[in-house]
């Protein structure tokens, strides 16, 4: 899992640092991701990774009424486990942009521990960051619906983006 992860992130810094600001064509952006492959490939080849473990989706969603997708092996099926932790990692990102949550030292640690160690603990702190919710003891109704309603923030950001 650790290499899984770290592959994500490698994958998102080199395909975001090469991809043009606006316009990336599907060509383009299938040639970042299948460099992107190759490169981490050859990084990973000491821990035996080969590509039949990996497969990437990669989808531009800068213009979200034109999202742009790319992929190397991208109709494998996969076991999703901790890839929501993606999804929580870019919504933190967009968080800080919008500056929704403060950026700490606490949250770049969890964010990190998050995405490189795949820690549980850590995600539940981002979560709660995200959402300005803790988990904790029972609520009543009243008080569980506004804490279930905070907790569905990412979701419903994410389906405003049309997932």
């Amino acid at each position: 899992m650790k290499i899984v992860c770290a592959v994500c992130l490698f994958l998102a810094l080199s395909v975001g640092a090469n991809a043009q600001t606006t316009g990336v064509s599907p060509s383009t952006l299938e040639d970042n991701v299948n460099q992107a492959a190759k490169v981490t490939l050859k990084r990973f080849a000491d821990k035996n990774l080969t590509a039949e473990q990996l497969s990437i989706t990669l989808i531009d969603l800068r213009d979200p009424a034109h999202p742009v997708t790319a992929s190397f092996r991208g109709d494998e099926k996969v076991y999703p486990a901790s890839v929501v932790k993606l999804f929580y990692l870019v919504a933190a990102h967009r968080w800080l942009e919008d500056k929704r949550i403060q950026e700490t030292d606490e949250l770049k640690r969890a964010l990190r521990d998050m995405i490189v160690q795949s820690s549980n603990e850590a995600t539940q702190y981002v979560v709660d960051v995200l959402t300005h919710t803790t988990g904790g003891f029972e609520l009543p109704t009243k008080e569980m619906e506004e804490w279930q309603y905070q907790r569905n923030g990412v979701n419903r950001y994410f389906t405003s983006l049309g997932f």
